[in-house]
């Protein structure tokens, strides 16, 4: 009996050692598939970020668009030449609110690259220019206050040159002055 007891510990040993090598191969297992099951969820987690994030970014898209749509005509600026007919428009209630006059406004009808004073080099945006020659006139005060004004306008613009002189005074010493203004409007690309 002993011999036999001796054969059923052995193989009892190898049977626990069996079973131990599999208990411990099942739980690399089971730990690799916990580790694989993690990344998968960072990754389902990461792509749900990012869904996320572009859906809010197609959302505001779309209301930036109802946004645009839903202001008066009045607020969106034109394409191309038609541009500077607002310029116009705007300008004139400008000169009359400064209390001066605009004699002239003269415009070309033909849209160029855009090119910046301070650069040789066209713009390869969507932007164009179109060059305006106007004359105010006016008290100084106000002709000066309407050229700085210019900028309120909302309409991109540069100078070119401003010659100012004198045209006459008044007996109370104030100058009238004759401005020469030409400047670039810069326009959108496209439309007349």
């Amino acid at each position: 009996m002993y011999f036999g007891e001796f054969l059923n510990s052995k193989l009892l040993g190898k049977l626990n050692k069996g079973l131990l090598v599999l208990a411990i191969l099942f739980g690399l297992a089971a730990a690799g598939l916990g580790v694989g099951a993690v990344l998968e969820s960072s990754k389902v987690h990461s792509m749900k970020e990012e869904i996320a994030s572009k859906s809010k970014a197609i959302v505001d898209a779309q209301e930036a668009q109802k946004e645009e749509k839903a202001k008066p005509v009045g607020d969106k600026l034109p394409m191309g030449t038609a541009m500077v007919g607002l310029f116009q428009t705007r300008l004139n209630k400008l000169v009359s609110d400064n209390s001066c006059t605009l004699s002239q406004f003269q415009a070309s009808d033909q849209m160029a690259p855009f090119v910046s004073t301070f650069t040789a080099t066209p713009s390869t945006g969507s932007f164009g220019q179109v060059d305006v020659k106007m004359v105010l006139l006016g008290p100084t005060r106000a002709v000066i206050q309407t050229l700085k004004d210019i900028d309120t306008l909302g309409i991109p613009y540069e100078f070119t040159s401003v010659e100012m002189s004198r045209t006459q005074v008044s007996t109370a010493g104030e100058a009238t002055v004759s401005a020469n203004v030409s400047l670039r409007v810069l326009v959108i690309s496209g439309g007349a």
